[in-house]
């Protein structure tokens, strides 16, 4: 067969959900898909998008009607594809693709990767519409499943179960020292350190975990200091930055929070730390912490949602119940004083390597797409 494959993500934002999905393209290609992306143009994600692929057609800002969008995509997709597969993990590109295929090409397959909860029922006639159009509903975690089942009117038959994954060797076979990593990225050398890696943004916990490093020097008398990484929320993000630096501030404890730009180049920062946080609200997910549990980093995370399945009820990390500053301080005692660490550690990379490596989920996808359009093409 003809391995066509039509990945749209017309965001405007550029955090998980948009490097997984350049990512994929990327990979999927290596598997022999010829890829095509469709953007949102002058877009973050647009601006990056030439490192993973060579296929990229942009939709103009201010063009978020359906109808507009779903211009764009019928001139994108190749009038002799009989049975084009469009895939997306942007739940608003879901409504355009369905229209395109209810009004337009009805052999079309719609796949739709699910990286964020579903949150609110989503059971209305529009959506029941809109849903009858999707040919597989990918979900990287369980309790996804159940929820999707429970607040959309996607059948099971639909659903498929794929972990989001990552490229693991690099953070698996990272040669890189401790040392080294600090000194790259101009931290101090002779501290314990906490890191948070992830986009900056009031759901995201950084907050949070500046406060409990407040709480570590009361009530602990431990000198731990926090590194943050990441990209700002474009909405709010530089309000919220500048309320973090504020907060350092007024807690004085400015010097033991450090801020880093963002990189592509992760594997250092993980090497640089000696503690992964996971502090967010709810993380449907969470990259992040796979990567950390490949780079044999000791994960702390909200016992909640994605974390808490990742890290299997706290057999491959540790768990604290979301915005309680004691309990995360606690957890990360418990951590310092465990005997079986490095053996929990190993546990974590095996887990990675056998559920969320690129290959994994390459080799399901790519069994998924042929196997619907073997099936349509009957």
């Amino acid at each position: 067969m003809d391995k066509q494959l039509y990945i749209s993500c017309v965001s405007s934002g550029f955090g998980g959900l948009e490097i997984n999905t350049l990512k994929l393209a990327e990979w999927l290609t290596e598997y022999g898909w010829q890829v095509h992306l469709l953007l949102l143009g002058d877009s973050k994600m647009h601006e990056a998008a030439g490192k993973f692929s060579k296929n990229i057609t942009t939709v103009p800002k201010g063009f978020f009607m359906k109808w507009r969008k779903v211009t764009y995509m019928r001139r994108w997709i190749n009038a002799n594809d009989q049975s084009p597969i469009i895939f997306t993990a942007l739940n608003k590109d879901i409504a355009t693709a369905s229209l395109y295929k209810r009004l337009y090409k009805s052999n079309a397959i719609v796949i739709y990767q699910q990286q964020m909860k579903v949150g609110v029922k989503k059971k209305s006639p529009v959506h029941m519409l809109r849903y009858q159009m999707v040919d597989a509903w990918i979900s990287p975690l369980p309790y996804l499943i159940e929820e999707t089942l429970e607040k959309t009117t996607i059948t099971r038959d639909k659903i498929k179960l794929i972990p989001l994954s990552i490229d693991a060797k690099p953070f698996l076979e990272n040669p890189e020292t401790k040392s080294s990593a600090r000194q790259n990225l101009h931290l101090p050398q002779n501290v314990k350190l906490i890191g948070v890696l992830g986009r900056i943004d009031p759901e995201k916990g950084q907050d949070f975990l500046i406060r409990c490093i407040k709480v570590l020097e009361e009530k602990y008398q431990s000198d731990y200091h926090l590194a943050i990484m990441g990209n700002i929320t474009p909405e709010h993000g530089e309000e919220y930055m500048n309320g973090l630096h504020s907060l350092a501030e007024s807690l004085q404890i400015k010097d033991r929070v450090h801020f880093l730009p963002f990189s592509w180049d992760v594997k250092q920062f993980y090497r640089a730390i000696d503690v992964f946080a996971m502090a967010s609200r709810g993380e449907h997910f969470g990259m992040v912490t796979v990567e950390a549990m490949a780079s044999g980093c000791p994960v702390v995370g909200t016992n909640k949602d994605g974390t808490k399945e990742l890290l299997e009820d706290g057999r491959l990390g540790y768990l604290f119940e979301y915005n309680n500053e004691s309990d995360f301080c606690e957890q990360l005692q418990q951590l310092e004083s465990n005997e079986d660490l490095n053996s929990m550690l190993e546990n974590a990379k095996k887990a990675v390597v056998e559920k969320y490596s690129k290959e994994r989920m390459c080799e399901g996808m790519d069994e998924l797409f042929v196997h619907l359009v073997e099936k349509r093409n009957k």
